[in-house]
């Protein structure tokens, strides 16, 4: 969770938090040595991603 902003309505303190959702790899290997564009980046993925949630 992330602290965003703080302040006062009406007299009562106001939080606004925001989640992050963080993923831990074990991945071994090289990383990959391709140079990709910021269009590339925030391109969706088009296909399914396979994981092992370990702890939640």
């Amino acid at each position: 969770m992330v602290l965003t902003k703080v302040y006062k309505n009406q007299g009562q303190l106001m939080l606004e938090i925001h989640p992050i959702h963080i993923i831990l790899t074990n991945e071994k290997g090289n990383p990959d040595s391709k140079a990709y564009s910021a269009d590339e980046l925030k391109a969706p993925i088009n296909g399914d991603i396979r994981f092992t949630t370990v702890i939640e």
